[in-house]
């Protein structure tokens, strides 16, 4: 701002006999700083926007149960855990709200625990059918909010009977 009103006095000074000519110069120098103001401004808005846009996920996690792994189950017998090929032959699948767009495949980890960063907004989860593969739990709709996490376990039944 000092140096703004230097600015003013010498151009004052320089233009004592000619008014319009001071109007001109001043508007010049007035013009200059406005726009130098402004681009500050904009900078600003654009670098505080974009690390907003960041920060606009949410998580969707859950465990996956897959299951029955053998086609005759026996009454009290614990069905035994899944081999890790079993979880790493299936994903679970995020499609845009209208089911139409296919958005990202997530790998469910040996332990069955799965997990994806979404941005805010509503999504489809389904399952990648291999096989006869279904879980009356999918296709569901969720909605993913800032900073929030979504959990969904989802039960694959394999079809084996």
């Amino acid at each position: 701002m000092h140096r703004f009103l230097m600015d003013f006095q010498k151009q004052k000074e320089w233009n004592k006999g000619n008014p319009e000519s001071f109007l001109l110069s001043n508007w010049r120098i007035v013009k200059e700083k406005f726009f130098q103001g402004l681009s500050i401004i904009i900078v600003f808005f654009i670098v505080s926007g974009c690390s907003h846009i960041q920060n606009e996920t949410g998580i969707l996690e859950g465990n996956v149960t897959i299951g029955p792994l053998s086609p005759v189950s026996q009454a009290g017998v614990v069905e035994p855990t899944p081999a890790p090929e079993v979880y790493s032959a299936r994903q679970i699948v995020i499609y845009s709200k209208n089911g139409k767009n296919e958005l990202a495949k997530v790998p469910i980890q040996s332990d069955g625990s799965y997990r994806i960063e979404l941005k805010t907004g509503e999504y489809l989860v389904d399952i990648n059918h291999i096989g006869m593969d279904f879980s009356k739990d999918l296709p569901v709709l969720i909605e993913i909010k800032a900073d929030q996490s979504v959990h969904l376990d989802i039960d694959i039944d394999t079809g084996i009977r």
